[in-house]
């Protein structure tokens, strides 16, 4: 086995999680010390590992580690509907605090088909499940993503429209 396919093998070990960042960083810096001294000295990103079935490099990997986005996270993202996103997508959805409790609250107050990226704007704006329904209920009916997130970013609260409508 030559020295990059053993330390892509140790990438695929930290993507499936069989190993933690630093036994992971220690084994790829023991190979650099193995090597021989013909080898290059500077570490460039290998071929790109996966991690939940989705492909990543070493920084995606650490980025992922810094959020706390596990697989199980991925898998129940999923397993709520949202697909077509990638590693980035699924740091900024941990960060600002989407899980699959909030994507199935959206689905259940009639907002379906949603991307990462418009998950991430509802959530980082304000607008949960409760929201939408009292905009319902103020009379506006069935708005878009794109018009819950600008009238809670106007700071429009549902309960002055319905004020104002009687």
């Amino acid at each position: 086995m030559s020295a990059s396919d053993e330390r892509l093998q140790v990438l695929q070990m930290l993507a499936e999680q069989r190993l933690t960042r630093d036994e992971a960083e220690r084994l790829l810096d023991a190979l650099d010390v193995a090597a021989p001294a013909a080898a290059p000295a500077r570490r460039e990103d290998p071929a790109p590992a996966s991690f939940a079935g989705l492909p990543c490099s070493v920084g995606d990997l650490i980025a992922l580690r810094g959020m706390g986005v596990t697989r199980g996270y991925v898998d129940e993202l999923r397993a709520a509907g949202l697909t077509g996103f990638d590693l980035g997508e699924a740091v900024a959805l941990k960060g600002v605090g989407v899980d699959a409790d909030y994507i199935a609250a959206l689905v259940r107050a009639g907002l379906t088909n949603l991307d990462a990226g418009q998950l991430i704007a509802l959530k980082g704006c304000g607008v949960d499940a409760d929201y939408v329904g009292r905009v319902r209920d103020a009379g506006l009916g069935d708005l878009d993503p794109d018009e819950l997130i600008a009238l809670r970013g106007a700071g429009i609260d549902p309960a002055c429209l319905r004020d104002a409508a009687r």
